[in-house]
């Protein structure tokens, strides 16, 4: 068998049934006798895909990625072909969920290389947070984990972003609050009166919350500012703002006598003397 040939785990080939052992996989202890020699099949493919990324010349980011490819494309063919694991033994779910963290910790090693890589540019025209990046080990190694782990939460399918399927929804609610607002009544997201809300406000502020949450942990803070503007939570888009400054090079200003740096540090004084008030009572 050629191993420079990619198999089908990466559509650049078909795997030869021929070539398999499929006594070194034990196949018969996970599946029933229809599924075994499937089940052989793509595992042999992705041995072989990874073999061939090691053995081939790829620079070292090129082989991160490509083992990062094998690894993603192996846990959407496994979902695929065995309902997200819950076709055949338990232990097909433990090979998927081994896959899905092969592909987590190949993607965050790409993203140090990466990082590292950014930090050697020498560009004197850059913003505040990236020269604080490319300066600053200890912030440039939290910084990615940061963006690295709301990269996982969002292809996660159980977590945060098995509620991203619930944004199309709020999309087509036209107010959080829109029994109050057709009773006429005050209600506010930070307002006291939330106890007054009805059934119906109390369960749209709840799943908006939830959404929020997800679409804030997996970094998708864009599609939130359209939400909050949607669903009449234009109060939220302040503190969106603040965040995209602190988190989006491109939205940092370049110096500090830039008037978006001056809103950041003027919220966060804000902030924290709100914190202080609030521990002394």
């Amino acid at each position: 068998m050629d191993l420079e040939t990619r198999s089908f785990a990466n559509n650049s080939g078909i795997f030869n049934a021929i070539d398999r052992n499929d006594s070194t996989l034990y196949a018969s202890q996970f599946l029933n006798a229809e599924q075994t020699d499937v089940f052989s099949e793509i595992c042999q493919s992705i041995f072989v895909d990874y073999h061939a990324t090691c053995l081939s010349e790829a620079s070292f980011e090129d082989t991160l990625n490509g083992f990062k490819e094998t690894a993603m494309n192996g846990v959407q063919i496994f979902q695929r072909t065995f309902n997200n694991g819950k076709k055949g033994d338990r232990r097909i779910e433990m090979i998927l969920n081994s896959l899905k963290a092969e592909r987590n910790i190949f993607d965050l090693i790409l993203k140090l290389y990466r990082a590292e890589v950014i930090a050697q540019q020498k560009d004197e025209n850059t913003s505040l947070l990236k020269r604080l990046f490319m300066e600053n080990a200890e912030f440039r190694r939290l910084a990615t984990l940061l963006h690295w782990s709301e990269e996982v939460a969002f292809q996660d399918p159980i977590g945060f972003s098995q509620l991203v399927k619930e944004v199309e929804h709020i999309g087509s609610i036209d107010h959080a609050l829109s029994h109050a607002a057709l009773q006429k009544k005050f209600a506010h997201l930070d307002s006291v009166y939330l106890k007054q809300l009805s059934d119906e406000d109390s369960e749209n502020l709840e799943r908006i919350k939830r959404i929020f949450f997800c679409l804030l942990r997996c970094g998708r803070s864009a599609r939130l500012s359209e939400l909050a503007e949607q669903t009449g939570l234009s109060s939220l888009k302040a503190y969106l703002q603040v965040r995209q400054l602190l988190t989006d090079p491109d939205s940092t200003p370049l110096e500090e006598t830039a008037e978006s740096y001056e809103f950041a540090e003027s919220r966060l004084n804000f902030k924290s003397t709100a914190s202080l008030i609030l521990s002394l009572v």
